[in-house]
């Protein structure tokens, strides 16, 4: 609910091309940014508000913990996926303790890293 609220003043914020320093309200941050790299950054944040679940499942997906990590942390992304792209039908016959050995099409083609390789840099 919060990201949503962020991303959303953020998409805001992209179209006025104004986001204010933190410190020093005036000086905006978005003033020597080219237009084309706000409207790529805009694509994103809109893409994102649009499907806000598959991008989250893509971020959990490409979370690499080290195995000392505590509390231990497992997501079953893949079958979240597919279990929310399957026919209401077959869910109901669906038992989340059956592994699912189908691979996503969406975990390989949206990841993380494919976002962030979209944003433009800062420099």
């Amino acid at each position: 609910e919060k990201l949503i609220e962020i991303l959303e003043t953020l998409q805001v914020a992209l179209n006025e091309h104004r986001i204010p320093n933190y410190f020093y309200e005036k000086w905006n941050m978005l003033k020597n940014v080219a237009n084309h790299k706000i409207l790529a950054v805009k694509e994103k944040v809109f893409r994102i508000l649009e499907s806000p679940v598959y991008y989250m499942l893509a971020a959990l997906h490409d979370l690499h913990f080290d195995k000392n990590f505590y509390p231990g942390f497992s997501v079953r992304t893949e079958e979240l996926f597919n279990i929310l792209n399957t026919d209401p039908k077959y869910l109901l016959q669906f038992s989340l303790s059956q592994p699912q050995t189908q691979k996503s099409e969406f975990m390989g083609a949206v990841t993380l890293k494919n976002v962030n390789d979209d944003l433009p840099s800062a420099t």
